[in-house]
């Protein structure tokens, strides 16, 4: 198993962020919108010079009587405020003492994100600051990123010299308008009628698709990947995952999708921290498909918190679990559990688990305690349906002959395990267990270690409902809770 992802880190650094386009009718994003935080107000400020008392600091605090002035009579002259940490910016306000008569200057508006390499967010122009404006100029541009802002001015007509009342920066916020709507889109290719236009018309209804949707490495790796939602994709015969969330992703939508003999997970949560971003968290995967996997799980989830999977039906993988919940960090900086829950709910595991890695044989859900923390996990509402070899399967790393970390903190509730049969194969002693604490997976492993309770549990049709020899796992069953009255939302998805 440490050889799994040998190859991820390289991966990410192609992958990261980008959209391999397999029939998506659907990729949105933040938008940006003017007026959000001033995130210049009380902060630091430098200026090219200063005549005298009109230091750089008057621009930021919050007086529009005080100001800045530049030394000598020579521009262009600059000032600029740290913003303490690199932001999104969309606005600058830039005012001058609401009394003083009118005045031209001609300036530039630029970014940074050490203070000493700057871009232009918007090129030179002249504004005028009029007392019926209250001497104030808005400069709006497209959303950048910088930590300081500057702004450059060449010219004055109002003295010889660069003045400025107040410097406001004004944090990208989101906005309702399509900024696409109706403009002329192109594509690489398109099957029969769905044209590229068909993007960008308004109708959800309408969509592009590509023409040729196999055999690319995987739809979606997303690295620090925030707030978008993919949807409506049609993933067929990727070499490695079909979508893949890692390095601090948060609050992505994956849904309607249905994906198709992937060579790595269909749909996949990776807390590692290898190329920066922080926890996985907040992200939703829901009303998806997987089938016929053919190198690892239908969902895998390593690591991370308040994440959620739901609605998902799953078939038919060729060699691993239909779901792997695990803390492994495959030899790459990852976080592991929080203590916020990991969901999986209402999912159906059919036919699901294989052999692989030499003798191990994978189960349909396969819980397995690694080098990082494994904790805070919450399945529901799960039916496990003939799987390969066995229903669910603990595991537990070892290291130096001792165990890493335990499962606890899990609870699965209203779990059908069916038809779990010995196998008749090479591996039909490792087979036939609806639920199976792994007593040795693997030679310098040992049994699985620590607690799991199932609130409600119904095994049906197994050669061995439970096999738990090991004296290191618990298994708590309580009863079945009451039934829950189960009604349709909105959006057609089952409640409790």
């Amino acid at each position: 198993m440490r050889a799994r992802r040998r190859g991820r880190r390289a991966m990410a650094a192609v992958l990261t962020t980008t959209l391999l386009m397999l029939g998506v009718s659907s990729l949105t994003a933040d938008a940006s919108a003017a007026g959000g935080a001033d995130l210049a107000a009380g902060r630091p400020a430098t200026a090219s010079s200063a005549h005298a008392e009109y230091a750089a600091r008057n621009i930021t605090d919050g007086d529009q009587g005080t100001y800045w002035q530049s030394a000598g009579g020579g521009l262009p002259q600059w000032v600029q405020a740290d913003l303490g940490s690199t932001a999104r910016v969309d606005e600058v306000v830039l005012k001058l003492p609401a009394s003083w008569e009118s005045r031209s200057q001609t300036l530039s508006v630029q970014g940074s994100a050490d203070g000493t390499a700057f871009s232009t967010l918007k090129a030179s122009a002249a504004y005028t600051f009029a007392p019926g404006s209250a001497n104030t100029v808005t400069v709006a541009f497209p959303a950048g990123q910088a930590r300081f802002v500057r702004v450059e001015i060449t010219a004055n007509t109002g003295w010889q010299a660069a003045q400025l009342s107040e410097l406001q920066v004004h944090a990208a916020g989101e906005s309702s308008t399509d900024l696409a709507h109706g403009r002329p889109f192109t594509a690489s290719s398109h099957t029969e009628t769905h044209v590229p236009a068909d993007a960008a018309d308004g109708d959800k209804a309408s969509h592009w698709e590509s023409r040729n949707n196999e055999h690319m490495v995987c739809l979606y790796w997303g690295a620090d990947t925030d707030r978008i939602t993919l949807s409506n994709a049609r993933i067929r015969d990727t070499f490695a995952d079909g979508v893949n969330m890692t390095n601090g992703s948060t609050d992505n939508h994956v849904v309607n999708n249905e994906s198709r003999s992937t060579g790595d997970d269909s749909f996949a949560l990776f807390s590692a921290i290898d190329a920066g971003g922080a926890d996985v968290k907040d992200n939703l995967y829901e009303n998806l498909t997987s089938l016929l996997t053919w190198r690892a799980a239908g969902i895998a989830v390593y690591g991370g918190h308040d994440n959620t999977f739901r609605n998902i039906h799953i078939a038919d993988t060729l060699v691993y679990s239909g779901i792997t919940i695990s803390s492994l960090d495959f030899g790459y900086p990852m976080n592991g559990f929080g203590t916020a829950p990991t969901t999986v709910q209402n999912v159906s595991v059919v036919r699901s688990g294989g052999h692989f890695w030499g003798a191990q044989t994978f189960p349909g859900i396969w819980l397995f305690s690694a080098s990082k923390v494994f904790q805070g996990i919450r399945i529901d509402d799960v039916d496990i349906v003939d799987p390969t070899y066995s229903g669910i399967m603990f595991q537990t790393q070892y290291v130096d002959g001792r165990p890493v970390n335990p499962i606890k903190d899990t609870v699965l509730t209203d779990i059908s395990v069916t038809g779990a049969r010995r196998s008749g194969d090479a591996f039909d002693a490792r087979s036939g267990f609806g639920l199976w604490a792994n007593e040795l997976p693997e030679p310098g492993q040992g049994p699985a270690v620590g607690e799991v309770t199932f609130n409600g549990l119904r095994l049906n049709g197994n050669a061995v409902d439970i096999r738990n020899t090991t004296s290191t796992f618990k298994i708590n069953i309580n009863p079945r809770p009451t039934a829950r009255k189960r009604a349709i939302d909105p959006d057609g998805n089952r409640t409790s």
